[in-house]
């Protein structure tokens, strides 16, 4: 993570969504059904270690998920985390965007974001794309900002209680999601 790349950004902005920095570890603790994600990144940042099974959870529609959970203690990836990609302990609620990246770079950034905590659905009612990010304030217009040299975004980030989220439907969905797809990630 010292050096901005699409590879380490899409990670990065996959940590941002799913991740989380504490007395210096980086912990990434996902459902078990997308273990493959910690898989790659293992092998990625040349992590060696192990991938313990996590407890069941319920998620917020009430169903049980077992997890799966990698830790990893290194001084220089949570420095370069937090330099390079704004990723701080307790960043949930204060998470900003990163500010040194290049344009490749910051799309590879928002596929890693939706990786973690994004949507891409067709929606029933309508058979149509469904594209939903979610974050901070900060983030998600930064996130609409970067996408707006795809296509003119008229969608505002709209927040309920402490989370908050940008939706993208039909035209603008899909045309965000076939240059996203390209990103070599």
């Amino acid at each position: 993570f010292t050096y901005p790349n699409v590879l380490n950004s899409y990670w990065a902005g996959f940590i941002g969504a799913d991740g989380c920095v504490s007395d210096g570890r980086l912990n990434i603790h996902i459902t078990s059904s997308d273990r493959i994600l910690l898989d790659r990144f293992k092998q990625d940042v040349g992590f060696k270690g192990n991938i313990s099974i996590g407890k069941a959870r319920k998620n917020a529609s009430g169903f049980t998920k077992e997890s799966v959970k990698l830790t990893i203690t290194n001084k220089k990836i949570i420095n370069d985390l937090s330099y390079n990609f704004n990723i701080i302990p307790n960043k949930s609620l204060i998470l900003e965007p990163p500010t040194n990246l290049s344009y490749e770079n910051s799309l590879a950034y928002i596929v890693g974001n939706i990786d973690g905590d994004g949507t891409i659905r067709i929606r029933k009612d309508r058979n149509i794309l469904c594209m939903k990010f979610v974050g901070t304030v900060k983030l998600l217009n930064w996130i609409k900002s970067i996408l707006s040299n795809i296509i003119k975004i008229n969608s505002n980030v709209h927040t309920y209680k402490n989370i908050s989220e940008f939706v993208l439907m039909g035209k603008y969905a899909e045309k965000i999601g076939s240059v996203l797809n390209k990103i070599p990630v």
